[in-house]
């Protein structure tokens, strides 16, 4: 697996290094963990005087290529397989971690957010926002806290993967499939129903179309040699979601969920499933943005 870690020098970024150090430690095949620090030429030569703006230009790029080699000499890097890379481009910042990421082929973009007050207050405005809303690339956010978000604890771990029946959700499930391969983790496929109205018959034959949906993946799944179960629950979305997550306990790692971005990041994530379950649950969460054209 290939992971993007985009820096920018902060401490808030640098907390996505420790994290998927983490993660590469607990995999079960090879990991490449790449460092990636964008120098922006708007705004570099906005401020550099005319005759010596490839001068400001190289040092920038040596500054920066000094900085990642710093933090490859981490001592939570030691023996893994690390790489650095410094982008020079014209083009907004969160474009380039995107274009960067496909053309390195990149299997996750790990990056870092504050999440007090949820994801859209939290990454409005920033870089983030834009690489999760614009990567075709699975995003993993972690939440800063003081304890590790990926323990190292042994044993079997789940990841939880939210489901509504649609292809779209269904997104979600090459990354989590290839998580659960690296990390030795079950996947739980779990699906939230609207609260149930006056038909009970209705109610029923959904719950049991439900059920059929989830068994038919996880059958699925055991081809493939990944231990899947399922389980369906009625009402709030995010809030069944988070409550199954906690009935795992430390034994289960992240959450993996497919989104809409049509009307942009901010609008999207306002009041929504994946805001809500960012801001009460204290895992990890993977956002996948299909490309609307393959829904």
């Amino acid at each position: 697996m290939r992971i993007l870690i985009p820096l920018d020098g902060s401490p808030l970024a640098e907390y996505a290094v420790g994290q998927a150090a983490n993660l590469a430690r607990r995999a079960n095949g090879p990991m490449e963990l790449h460092l990636l620090r964008v120098v922006s030429l708007v705004p570099l030569a906005m401020a550099a005087p005319e005759n010596s703006i490839a001068s400001a230009i190289t040092t920038a790029e040596a500054v920066d290529a000094d900085y990642l080699h710093q933090v490859a000499l981490r001592p939570s890097l030691e023996h893994l397989n690390v790489t650095t890379q410094v982008v020079t481009s014209t083009a907004g910042v969160a474009d380039t971690i995107s274009h960067v990421a496909q053309e390195w082929q990149a299997d996750l973009i790990v990056i870092a957010s504050h999440g007090r007050s949820g994801m859209a207050r939290a990454l409005v405005g920033s870089v983030a926002r834009d690489v999760v809303n614009l990567a075709q690339v699975p995003t993993l956010i972690f939440r800063l806290q003081d304890d590790d978000a990926l323990s190292s604890q042994t044993g079997r771990y789940t990841i939880l993967v939210p489901l509504d029946e649609t292809p779209f959700a269904e997104h979600a499930l090459p990354p989590a499939i290839s998580l659960a391969k690296i990390l030795d983790a079950d996947l739980v496929l779990f699906e939230v129903l609207p609260s149930p109205s006056a038909d009970l018959y209705y109610d029923r034959d959904a719950l049991e179309r439900a059920e059929r949906y989830l068994r038919r993946l996880c059958d699925q799944l055991a081809t493939q040699g990944i231990a899947a179960r399922s389980g369906v629950s009625v009402g709030d979305p995010a809030e069944h979601i988070v409550r199954r997550a906690q009935e795992y306990g430390n034994t289960c790692e992240m959450i993996v969920m497919a989104t809409h971005a049509r009307t942009g990041f901010d609008r999207f994530f306002i009041g929504s499933v994946a805001d809500d379950v960012f801001r009460n649950s204290r895992l990890p969460l993977v956002i996948l943005h299909p490309a609307e054209s393959a829904t």
